[in-house]
């Protein structure tokens, strides 16, 4: 690798970063209309592949931010994160998206494009057990995510002063803004506090207080 490439990703490792995630996002939307809209599946399966393409040019990121480093950095942890949402909580993102899109390019086309897994599940999400049951699930690996991922900004990203005790005990790190030494590790640990405590109050309204059969079946969103 030239001493001009090598220097140009290091000094704009963010920007592609974030370049990537748009690339994996708008390819994975284009994806579903191509499957479905137009019916072009050779085509559509392109776009699957550069989601591939750029999750691993992700991956590719961090190794080399690593070995141009030494060590762990704040850069390899979030990459970490957004890959691991990414084939964790974001399958369950996608296949909601995906029936979204059925059901709306269906409507479009005057065609049921929903399978029997797609209605089974529909059924299921108008369960209140079976959402409070699942809820319930995906915030406890949520909390566990975040609070390894904050030890992980604690170990690698702490200020000197801080104790491992303090830090944990007075939990410090989530009533102030500034306890990591980088800006961008305080700004992305107060944007994921202020998601955990609504992810928090959603998950828990399943359980605290379950919709009837009648109310869930209004809603459009648990699809």
């Amino acid at each position: 690798m030239s001493y001009y490439l090598k220097e140009f990703i290091i000094d704009y490792q963010w920007e592609l970063f974030i370049f990537a995630e748009i690339i994996s996002w708008l390819s994975l939307v284009l994806f579903l209309l191509i499957r479905y809209a137009f019916r072009r599946f050779s085509i559509s399966i392109l776009f699957l592949m550069s989601f591939l393409v750029a999750t691993i040019f992700e991956v590719v990121l961090a190794i080399f931010d690593y070995q141009e480093t030494g060590e762990i950095a704040t850069f390899q942890i979030i990459i970490f994160v957004f890959i691991l949402y990414a084939f964790t909580f974001g399958i369950g993102d996608f296949k909601k998206m995906d029936r979204y899109l059925k059901i709306k390019i269906g409507k479009w086309q005057g065609k049921d494009l929903l399978t029997e897994k797609d209605k089974h599940m529909m059924k299921q999400n108008k369960n209140p057990a079976y959402l409070a049951r699942k809820y319930r699930r995906t915030w406890a690996a949520h909390a566990v995510i975040f609070i390894v991922v904050h030890l992980l900004f604690w170990i690698f990203n702490r200020l000197p002063e801080e104790s491992f005790l303090a830090f944990f005990t007075q939990v410090s790190w989530i009533t102030e803004s500034e306890v990591f030494r980088e800006p961008f590790v305080n700004q992305i640990s107060a944007i994921w506090k202020i998601i955990f405590f609504v992810d928090t109050i959603w998950s828990w309204s399943y359980t605290l207080f379950p919709d009837k059969p009648s109310q869930q079946k209004e809603k459009e969103n648990d699809i």
